[in-house]
């Protein structure tokens, strides 16, 4: 969920091991740092991983994430979203890394929905 404030939640590779990661990032627009919220946790590898952000009254966003698309497990902090400098706040998805070097894995997304 990206505006002046943004939180994200992250799947990250180390050591061949993979970890969810929630972020926040509040006061983006004026230089502020990023926080984790909450330690990573670690999930299976090679096994579907269901990720969620449910938006409830207010604006406020809370990540989960559930390995069977059933029954899902809050991670990180509540947060609320801000609206960005020309829209409202956006959501997506989007691929980085920490490194240069250029052999980058890969993520499989079956489906993308909002409601």
């Amino acid at each position: 969920m990206m505006g002046m404030d943004y939180a994200r939640l992250s799947l990250i590779n180390q050591n061949g091991r993979i970890y969810l990661a929630p972020t926040v990032c509040k006061n983006a627009d004026k230089g502020e740092a990023e926080v984790a919220a909450a330690p990573p946790v670690e999930v299976p590898t090679n096994q579907p991983i269901y990720l969620r952000m449910a938006v409830r009254e207010g604006a406020k966003c809370q990540f989960s994430y559930s390995l069977d698309g059933q029954q899902f497990q809050p991670i990180g902090t509540e947060f609320q979203a801000r609206e960005g400098r020309w829209i409202g706040a956006k959501v997506g998805l989007f691929c980085t890394r920490a490194s240069k070097t250029n052999d980058a894995g890969s993520a499989d997304v079956d489906w993308f929905r909002i409601e």
